[in-house]
């Protein structure tokens, strides 16, 4: 049975990402054993594989090389790649969010690991471990200087082992012992915010994230929101079908995505119709790390207008894999497609752009304050700025003159975005067609701010504005900006 997806998994900051379909190989139908050894059945596989399935031609002289990790590295491209069984295990399971540790979401810290947060019910909780907690050390492995990836290793381990935990409390230092044991984490979170927003995070498209987010959409109905907002921000992907599963939710059955394999043959696949749908006003927050399946359903939405979308462009995602299961257990992933957005978009390498791109500033902050200040469907995208001086004067220009005296307290409105909070300000005419939007105090550094232009301000010959304009400003800062 042939199954495709995507799927992603992020440690640390680092991201590996793949889309694929499974396939477990009857080798002695495929190719002529040459070796009948288990390294020689295993490297004629993933000859063949790499020879039939690649979406690229492959020389013989790469198909020739001694060991599958010498042809996959001559190949040169990121996401094919040869997984012992280990390796394929642990990520199926990252995909599924299934881990084997102590239940701690973990960040860096100069003198260790630092306890972001606990999960409910597991041992790090039930021992006492607590949020702000430094780990110093992990049986004799010291944590200061270490990268979070490699610290990390020596906290996981197998079911039913324990660890020795040094941890730094305030001024305490406190030993733990604590057992590892399997730990099944939510791949979709949804909860209530400011009395009328639901609030969906979906942090992997697992086989059980539909479930999940039914149950979630369910609940928040029955508490009447009256609009919703997509957390896709740092979620790497995971199973293509899920992916078409939530875009059901949004889309119904039209098509959801384009795959291109390497004769050029095109095939639409659907989105999967869903009993609970959203049709409330909707934002989408992405960022850098949103790839893969957060790119597919990214696109069909944003395809068919179904949501507006904050934040920063995607990774850039956009080619699949199939996995192959080989002889001795171990795996080998293969590209053998690109995926495009239902207009036919390309994502690979570029991503999927945000409506408003939003870098310094929270962009869940911002969605709220949209979400609560303004109905943001009334309004035309005009452009982000950045780097923008706090003592900046902004000069509006109109195609017409405008009547200075009629401007109303909110036809024109700042907004500094985290808090929602507005900006007073003056206004000067400059020039017959220009105001002049001058802020009574410095705007914040590093800051962001949602300027409205409503269409209740008239012309001078009494008309109004045919539409609403929204820009997003942001303040000078040292954040690096994605090209």
């Amino acid at each position: 049975m042939k199954s495709r997806y995507i799927s992603v998994k992020k440690l640390g900051g680092m991201i590996a990402l793949f889309t694929f379909i499974i396939i477990n190989l009857n080798f002695t139908s495929i190719f002529a054993m040459e070796d009948s050894t288990t390294k020689g059945i295993v490297l004629n596989q993933v000859r063949s594989s790499i020879e039939h399935y690649y979406y690229k031609d492959v020389p013989d002289k790469i198909l020739n090389l001694n060991t599958p990790e010498e042809i996959v590295r001559a190949l040169n491209e990121p996401y094919t790649k040869y997984m012992s069984k280990e390796e394929y295990d642990d990520f199926v399971n990252a995909i599924d969010m299934n881990i084997c540790g102590i239940g701690v979401y973990v960040g860096i810290d100069e003198k260790g690991v630092l306890v972001k947060d606990v999960i409910k019910g597991s041992p790090a909780e039930e021992i006492g471990i607590k949020s702000g907690d430094i780990i110093l050390k992990a049986n004799d492995n010291l944590f200061a200087g270490m990268k979070l990836d490699d610290a990390v290793k020596y906290i996981k381990g197998k079911e039913g082992t324990n660890v020795k935990l040094l941890i730094k409390r305030g001024n305490e230092n406190l030993y733990f012992n604590v057992e590892r044991r399997k730990i099944k984490l939510p791949s979709a979170e949804g909860k209530v915010i400011d009395k009328h927003i639901g609030y969906i995070a979906i942090h992997s498209f697992s086989t059980d994230t539909n479930n999940y987010f039914n149950d979630i959409l369910k609940e928040l109905k029955t508490q009447n929101v009256d609009s919703y907002i997509i957390d896709l921000r740092n979620n790497g992907g995971g199973y293509m079908l899920t992916a078409r599963q939530i875009a059901g939710h949004f889309i119904g059955n039209n098509t959801c995505l384009i795959v291109k394999n390497r004769e050029g043959e095109e095939q639409k696949l659907t989105a999967i119709t869903q009993n609970e749908t959203i049709d409330k006003p909707t934002i989408f927050l992405i960022n850098q790390y949103s790839a893969s399946a957060s790119e597919i359903l990214s696109s069909a939405i944003k395809d068919y207008g179904k949501a507006y979308f904050i934040g920063t462009k995607t990774f850039g995602k956009g080619v699949a894999q199939v996995m192959f299961r080989l002889y001795d257990g171990s795996a080998l992933k293969v590209t053998t497609e690109e995926f495009f957005s239902p207009l036919g978009n390309k994502i690979n390498n570029i991503g999927v752009k945000p409506d408003l791109m939003i870098d310094a500033t929270d962009s869940l902050k911002v969605a709220k304050t949209l979400l609560n200040s303004l109905c943001i469907y009334d309004y035309k995208k005009f452009k982000t700025f950045y780097n923008v001086p706090q003592n900046k004067k902004f000069t509006i220009v109109f195609s017409k003159s405008i009547d200075c005296n009629n401007i109303i307290d909110d036809s024109i409105e700042l907004i500094e975005a985290s808090s929602g909070k507005k900006v007073a300000f003056d206004i000067k005419k400059s020039g017959k067609y220009n105001i002049m939007l001058i802020p009574k105090h410095e705007l914040l550094k590093n800051n962001c701010y949602i300027l409205t232009i409503n269409d209740s301000i008239e012309k001078e010959n009494g008309e109004k504005l045919k539409e609403r304009i929204i820009s997003i400003i942001n303040t000078k800062s040292n954040w690096y900006r994605l090209k």
